[in-house]
This record gives C-alpha cells, structure tokens and sequence, in this order.
C-alpha cells in the first residue's frame, strides 16, 4: 500500500504537490532528516540568514570602508601571523630559526607511502662521505 505525503517542488515555482512512495523509502527518505546524536541544527538569523546575507554584507562592506579609507587590506595569513605570534621556522627546542620544510603534501593529504618520500629526501640532502 502506498503513502502518499505533500511537499514543495522547489524546482517548479515552488508548488505543492503530492507523491506517493513505498513505506519503506518513505521511512528512508524521512530518516535523512534525523539528525545523528549530540549534533545540533544552526540557522542563521539576522544579516547572517540567507535571504538578507547577499544585500546586507555587502552594505556593511561599503560602511565599514568608509568608516576606515585608508585600512590596510590584510590576508588571512598575516592576521594568524599577528595574532598567534608563531613563527613555523623557529625550533621549539633551540628557539633558532632553523626549521626547514622538507615535503609539502597537496589538500588531499599524505600519500601511501609518504615515509619512503620523506626517507629518501632526507638521503639527498645528508653529505656523503667520502673514503
């Protein structure tokens, strides 16, 4: 026996309509609401909902600019920088700006056999010895 339920077709207009589904992918389809344990929904209200944020950050953008014209435009990077006061370079033990970067992995991480890369990149820059 199918269930029939109501939803918006937000792909067309917005409409109500009806569909009429098998109870069990009905129960499926419910069950992806669920949200799992100890997580929590967040809505944005205010200038950070969804249907102000694309008009109002952008006004609030041009404030703040004419509040301060001359504000140096500063990344990411630099404002960690000035914040935490880190400096990767520096060795946590000597406290000399000896640190060097041997391998840099790209945004997928570390690949399978990432410690036969770093081994050999170690063996290039030791001086051989000589007889």
């Amino acid at each position: 026996m199918p269930i029939t339920f109501g939803y918006k077709d937000y792909r067309d207009a917005a409409r109500k309509k009806q569909m009429q589904s098998h109870p069990n992918e009905f129960v499926r389809r419910f069950s992806l609401h669920i949200l799992p344990k100890r997580f929590v929904r967040i809505r944005h209200y205010g200038i950070l909902s969804s249907k102000r944020k694309m008009n109002d950050l952008s006004l609030i953008h041009e404030q703040l600019d004419s509040i301060n014209p001359g504000r140096e435009k500063k990344d990411t990077q630099q404002i960690s920088d000035e914040q935490s006061r880190y400096d990767p370079k520096i060795c946590p033990c000597c406290k000399q700006q000896t640190m060097r970067q041997l391998v840099q992995f790209d945004q997928r991480g570390p690949p399978c056999g990432w410690q036969e890369v770093i081994n050999i990149v170690n063996e290039k820059k030791q001086p051989v010895e000589t007889a």
